[in-house]
């Protein structure tokens, strides 16, 4: 769901494989940020359809605003350059959210239309929590003052399941690093 100019790095890591000490290692280049997951996918996916149809904005509305609270409140606090808490401007996050919608529509249609049939079909549910995801880790990695290639990762096991549901679709996940599973 990311721009090009974004770089997205998922990490499926196994518990006791050391994913995590590797995140944490990352996350002090300074131009990659990589914090606690939140699991939003996780906890998300099986709650989206009570959240009805996302491309009406007053549902993505209440779906953001829900996210951001809960990363807000994240067990492992978030903290910005400063060390302060973080706190989600919920409308610069909407505003994200539609504009990475928008370029994932034109892709779309630009794909279809490549291939000599023109086919408009609705973004599903799933898409408008990554780029609610995206946009958060985006804030984030602005908010740490790292450098302007906004890179970020996100380290869990629960994305595999979120990569088993969308390798389909080869372009919605641009970069995936897997550690060992044994």
């Amino acid at each position: 769901m990311s721009s090009t100019a974004n770089q997205v790095f998922f990490m499926i890591g196994c518990q006791r494989s050391g994913s995590n000490w590797l995140r944490t290692m990352l996350s002090e280049r300074e131009d990659l940020i990589a914090p606690h997951p939140p699991h939003i996918m996780r906890d998300f996916m099986p709650r989206l359809e009570k959240y009805d149809d996302l491309s009406k904005q007053t549902n993505l509305k209440i779906l953001i605003d829900h996210v951001c609270a809960f990363v807000e409140n994240n067990q492992v606090p978030w903290l910005d350059l400063h060390s302060r808490p973080m706190k989600f401007k919920r409308d610069a996050i909407l505003m994200e959210v539609m504009i990475s919608i928008e370029i994932f529509e034109f892709n779309d249609k630009y794909t279809s239309m490549q291939n000599g049939k023109e086919i408009k079909k609705a973004v599903e549910n799933p898409y408008y929590l990554l780029a609610v995801f995206d946009a958060i880790m985006n804030t984030m990695t602005k908010a740490n003052g790292k450098k302007v290639g906004l890179i970020w990762m996100c380290k869990s096991v629960s994305l595999w399941t979120l990569f088993l549901q969308f390798k389909s679709r080869p372009n919605d996940l641009t970069y995936l690093s897997v550690d060992k599973f044994e």
